[in-house]
């Protein structure tokens, strides 16, 4: 029992510094003035390759 509540205490406290490591999910840019400002802009990618002729 012993081993089993300082395995569970080890699992929990490499969660929690996982979690608070991990990268921020948006990237905000805030505004001042001007037509932009309230605006939300997608970004969309994928791994095709693009080729100018």
């Amino acid at each position: 029992m012993k081993h089993t509540s300082k395995l569970l205490i080890t699992l929990f406290a490499a969660a929690a510094v996982s979690a608070s490591a991990a990268p921020k999910q948006w990237l905000d840019y805030k505004g001042n003035k001007g037509p932009g400002k309230g605006k939300k802009v997608v970004l969309i990618s994928g791994d095709e390759e693009y080729r100018s002729e």
